[in-house]
């Protein structure tokens, strides 16, 4: 005979969570299916180009770029590398190692921001020096630490919008002056009632719904990390001065994270007068001086 025992343990553990922790783990359900559509969108890129999205061993993308993302996105993270022991100590390592390195000279230290000092020049372009920091989730051997856990901004490099300064090679169908991304806004998903819609529309669904300031803001990936296990030690590094206090800004209402098609061609008309952003780009540009884009549907 065989038997098979249920134990009432872990419905018995849910049923104490709090209100606050089971919305948070429904939030996490849907995160991973957003995780799963993303992982969609990035396969129809590989099957229109016929060929990867990354090439294996670069790291380009995360050599100048530091991740901005949800706080949702971060628990998400921590709760994930709650079962990764072994990672554990390099991952919040590599956080502290971010908000502390060096950078007198360069940025601005103290216990406050203010928004009026955020919004000026020098504040926006400290802001952009941090964003474009290296990763410090970037191994060695050029793979990431959390990769499991990454948040959408990295899901989306390459996939639903183009990525300018990688280095993979041209794909099928693809030119000097043509890329493959998915279009994010086309209603390429059914959800459970058959409607068809945009993996932008569901990531905005998902967004709107989150109503918690501590799961909705944005911010630097690695100082909300470090909120979230070692609260008082970041505030001692901030009492002390070692943190830029551009490193502990975050916002609401998506102003920072560039996931779509349209928003880095905002970002990317913003610097049109700015020369050096030919330099940038491995190839031709188009009508308006924008890139000629081929929409993967």
């Amino acid at each position: 005979m065989t038997l098979t025992v249920v134990a009432p343990a872990r419905r018995k553990v849910i049923a104490h969570l709090s209100p606050e922790l089971m919305r948070l783990c429904g939030y996490w359900n849907e995160l991973e299916a957003i995780h799963k559509a993303f992982d969609a969108a990035a396969q129809q890129v590989v099957n229109t180009r016929q060929a990867p999205i990354c090439v294996q061993g670069c790291g380009k993308c995360c050599i100048d770029n530091s991740v901005i993302a949800q706080g949702v996105e971060a628990d998400y993270a921590m709760s994930w590398l709650a079962g990764q022991p072994q990672l554990h100590k390099r991952v919040m390592d590599a956080c502290r190692e971010w908000l502390t390195r060096p950078g007198q000279g360069k940025y601005s230290y103290g216990k406050g921001l203010n928004m009026e000092w955020f919004r000026s020049k020098a504040g926006q372009h400290e802001m952009q020096m941090a964003a474009h920091e290296p990763c410090p989730f970037l191994d060695p051997d050029k793979t990431c630490l959390i990769h499991y856990a990454r948040p959408l901004v990295c899901r989306a490099y390459g996939v639903t919008h183009q990525a300018p300064d990688c280095i993979k090679p041209r794909g099928v169908n693809e030119t000097l002056e043509s890329e493959a991304w998915f279009d994010a806004d086309y209603p390429a998903f059914q959800t459970s009632d058959g409607q068809m819609v945009s993996l932008k529309r569901i990531v905005q669904s998902f967004t709107r719904k989150i109503k918690e300031p501590r799961y909705a803001r944005e911010g630097f990936l690695y100082f909300q990390m470090m909120e979230r296990f070692y609260a008082k030690e970041l505030a001692g590094l901030l009492d002390d001065g070692q943190i830029p206090i551009v490193k502990v800004a975050v916002g609401m209402g998506g102003t920072y994270r560039l996931l779509w098609q349209d928003q880095f061609t905002e970002a990317w008309s913003n610097v049109l007068a700015d020369e050096s952003i030919a330099t940038q780009v491995p190839f031709k540009t188009g009508q308006n001086g924008l890139p000629v884009i081929v929409i993967v549907k």
